[in-house]
């Protein structure tokens, strides 16, 4: 059995790599563009024109809240 050692430096790189990456698969998994039962808007919506996003922004019951970026 071959045995490794791993200086405690490369022990904190390889954490905060693992952080990193569970970090940016949370932000990617937010969902998008829902409604409820309702159909109000609720949570974060974005919109497009083809490629280009035109607008973004969060939604509450159907109304805007907070600020948007356009």
């Amino acid at each position: 059995m071959i045995s490794i050692k791993y200086s405690s430096g490369l022990k904190m790189i390889i954490l905060c790599m693992i952080l990193l990456f569970q970090t940016l698969a949370y932000a990617q998994s937010q969902p998008v563009n829902q409604t409820d039962a309702a159909g109000r808007k609720q949570g974060m919506w974005k919109k497009y024109n083809g490629p280009v996003m035109i607008s973004t922004g969060t939604y509450k019951d159907g109304y805007p809240e907070g600020e948007f970026i356009y």
